[in-house]
This record gives C-alpha cells, sequence and structure tokens, in this order.
C-alpha cells in the first residue's frame, strides 16, 4: 500500500524552484540528511544543544540520558513519524531513525530556547568557530522548510517531557523564536508571555510548518468555506487596487495585528489589510506553505487563498506602488518585481475550501454600485490628466454659462 507523506514537496511546486525547498545549512529528519557537506558543522552544533537541553530536567535528579530520551519516543512516537516521512522503518534501522528524531527535536527546542532566553541582540548568529558564523534567521528560515520538518507529537513528548517547569507552553515558545522571520513584523503573540494559553491548542498540527501557518491565519483557520468540489482559483477575483481606488475604497495598513490573514472591508469603502514585509526570507516562507496545502489532501487552502487574493489586488505597479504608499506593503525590491513575485507563487488549478468568500462579494458590490461605477469613470475619463481637467471643468463652465444665457433669452423674449 502506498505510503503519504505530510512532509513531501509537490512536483509541481519544486519545479523551477529548487532552492526555496533545500535547507542551507541544518538537515532536519531524514529526506536531506547527509546530502550536504555544509550540514556537517550544524551537526557538530546539535551535539552541543541536547547535552544543554537534557540538563533542564529536574536540577534536582540527574541529567536525563539520550538513551532514556530514545527510549521514549520508541515506545510513543516512532511509528507515526515514519508514517510522515513516507519510509518503511524496519526494526533494523528503528534505532538510528529514533536517535535522529530525538537528536534534531532536542536541537530544535533548545535553539528556541536559547533565543528567548538571550538578551536582544545576543541571539543573532550561532557561532560555529571563531571564523564561521551563521545569522540565526538563516537557520529559522531552513527550520520552516516543508521537508525538514519533525512531526509535531515529537517535539511536544520531548518538550514536555523535560521542560516540565517552564511557563512558556511549546507553540509560543516557537512564535517568540519566529517572530523576527513573519511578514507581518508587528505580530502580537498569540497569549501572554507565561500564561501558558493559546487560542490555537486546541487544534491538531502537523509540524512547526502548520504551527506557524495557524498563527498567521489565527481564526480564519476555523472559520472558512468548504464543499465537494474543487474551488475554482478566479472565483476569488476582484478589482485590482487600482480599480477600487478609482471608486473611493481607502487602503489601512493594520500595524499591529494578530493574524496575517485578517483581511476586512467596511460598507463605508475601508479595507483594512495587516501589514507585509516582503524580504529575503518570505518567498521561502511563502513558498513552503503553499507546497504544503497543495500536497496534503487533509489540509485546507487557506493560506492558498490569503496568496490569491492578493494576487489579484496587485495586478500592476501602481497597485503595489500604491500599498507601499498605504503602508500596507513594505518591499526591498521594485515594484515591477514584486508584482511578479505575488503571480509566480500560484497556477491556477483548482484548491479545496476557501477563505474571503464574503469579503469578494462585499468588494464587487462595492465596486458595482451604480454610483461608484459612473464616479469611477468619470475620473479615468475626464480627470486622468491636467489638461483633460481643465478641459472638463472649461466644458461645464460653458455648458452653465450657456443654460443660464438661454434662461436669460427666455426671460426676455416674455416680457412686455
Amino acid at each position: 500500500m502506498a505510503r503519504f507523506s505530510a512532509m513531501k514537496v509537490p512536483d509541481e511546486a519544486r519545479k523551477g524552484n529548487e532552492d526555496n525547498f533545500m535547507p542551507s545549512y541544518v538537515s532536519i529528519g531524514p529526506l536531506h540528511a547527509h546530502k550536504n557537506p555544509q550540514f556537517k558543522a550544524m551537526e557538530d552544533i546539535k551535539t552541543k544543544y541536547v547535552k544543554s537541553f537534557l540538563k533542564r530536567a529536574d536540577p534536582e535528579k540527574p541529567p536525563m540520558k539520550e538513551q532514556e530520551i530514545c527510549g521514549l519516543l520508541r515506545t510513543k512516537a516512532s511509528w507515526s513519524a515514519s508514517y510522515f516521512y513516507a519510509e518503511e522503518v524496519t526494526d533494523g534501522i528503528r534505532e538510528d531513525f529514533t536517535q535522529m528524531l530525538m537528536r534534531d527535536g532536542c536541537f530544535i527546542i533548545e535553539f528556541f530556547l536559547w533565543q528567548t532566553e538571550s538578551k536582544e541582540g545576543e541571539a543573532v548568529f550561532i557561532e560555529i568557530d571563531p571564523n564561521y558564523k551563521i545569522e540565526t534567521k538563516a537557520i529559522m528560515k531552513d527550520l520552516l522548510l516543508l521537508e525538514n520538518q519533525l512531526p509535531w507529537e515529537v517535539l511536544e513528548l520531548l518538550f514536555d517531557g523535560i521542560c516540565k517547569k517552564t511557563e512558556i507552553n511549546l507553540e509560543n515558545l516557537a512564535f517568540t523564536s519566529f517572530q523576527r522571520l513573519t511578514p507581518c513584523k508587528q505580530m502580537r503573540p498569540p497569549s501572554p508571555p507565561g500564561t501558558g494559553k493559546n487560542i490555537s491548542s486546541s487544534i491538531k498540527k502537523l509540524h512547526l510548518l502548520d504551527c506557524f501557518r495557524h498563527y498567521l491565519l489565527g481564526s480564519k483557520a476555523r472559520n472558512f468555506d468548504t464543499g465537494s468540489r474543487p474551488v475554482d482559483p478566479k472565483f476569488l477575483n476582484v478589482p485590482s487596487v487600482a480599480e477600487l481606488v478609482e471608486v473611493k475604497v481607502k487602503f489601512t495598513a493594520i500595524l499591529k495585528s494578530r493574524y496575517m490573514a485578517d483581511i476586512t472591508f467596511a460598507e463605508q469603502g475601508e479595507m483594512k489589510i495587516p501589514q507585509i514585509c516582503v524580504d529575503t526570507y518570505t518567498e521561502h516562507l511563502f513558498r513552503n506553505l503553499l507546497a504544503f496545502e497543495r500536497g496534503d489532501p487533509n489540509v485546507p487552502s487557506l493560506f492558498t487563498s490569503y496568496i490569491v487574493l492578493l494576487k489579484y489586488l496587485i495586478k500592476t505597479k501602481e497597485d503595489a506602488e500604491h500599498l507601499q504608499k498605504t503602508n500596507v506593503l513594505t518591499y526591498y525590491t521594485s515594484s515591477e518585481n514584486l508584482v511578479s513575485f505575488f503571480h509566480s507563487l500560484y497556477i491556477d488549478t483548482s484548491f479545496r475550501s476557501i477563505l474571503y468568500t464574503g469579503l469578494r462579494g462585499d468588494l464587487n458590490k462595492f465596486y458595482n454600485a451604480r454610483w461608484n461605477k459612473w464616479h469611477a469613470a468619470l475620473i479615468r475619463n475626464y480627470c486622468n490628466n491636467p489638461w483633460m481637467i481643465i478641459a472638463t471643468v472649461g466644458a461645464f463652465v460653458i455648458a452653465g454659462l450657456t443654460v443660464v444665457q438661454t434662461i436669460y433669452t427666455i426671460l426676455g423674449y416674455h416680457e412686455p
């Protein structure tokens, strides 16, 4: 029987974009292990981090041994983990597989804890040796690649087994660590530090990338339209930013948003969008999130809906420039490249489930209203440049004077 992998990038998503799915510095799990000599440096760092992590157990007891942790994982997680990687893990290689889960999982959690416990500005680089440092953001990027994941249950087992006295929970720990990598730079924590509470804790997660996806989507992850038939992405075809501006739609940036996907539109004509920063790491993150939703038939296409909506809103460089002017978008490339970026992210194929059906209906209704269409046509046809404005105003003045002259003529004709 064929085994499904929740960790594999679909071939159609990988084509032409291989670099966005390949780790640069650290390999997690079996899919890219030992494929790049550059990973060797981080393997030595993993050993150091595993030892530090195991010391976090009850300080009144001796540090836990690696064999104890492997035994825990072997009993509770190794079979299900092998299912995620679509590998038949036989008894002969089970020991090595479990050792890998333990080693990579301890490294990830200790890496998160090291960042949250460091003072601001300290956890910027991992020092491999005095002459070689790796930026922590580059490590975080690797940890969010689809084929560089550990099953979430493995991380939970390790975290709950060792960090029993830690005030923060695993989800908030992950979010805090990845916050600098988010496209929304002002995203607020999902719950106050130290509370241990989390609004997404009841949602089952597959891995770190899936956890991060839930933070970006927020409440949208639970409120979406689904059906038995695939959804045509053209269903989300809405007017572009420039077209909406013509009918007096106001774009407002939400500078401190809890969720990136919380896009709203009010009847008065105001569209609020959490601020998006497109930087060096954005393409890696977006493509891996899209590949995850595309490759797993059990995952609804919610982040995909977000990208498709932006694709229709940003059709020209003028659209991008207006969103930049209103602080909705910040980017470090040309406007033309930004448009190409959003349009290259998603190929027009059907997807499962959909967000923004209500938003789409409200936008199109507002845009197609008779007065708004007339106003847009007036602006587009007669007020596009100063000379056209002068000519239009002049025409109205002449028409007005003609009417006045006609009235006086009529009144003069009727006087006795």
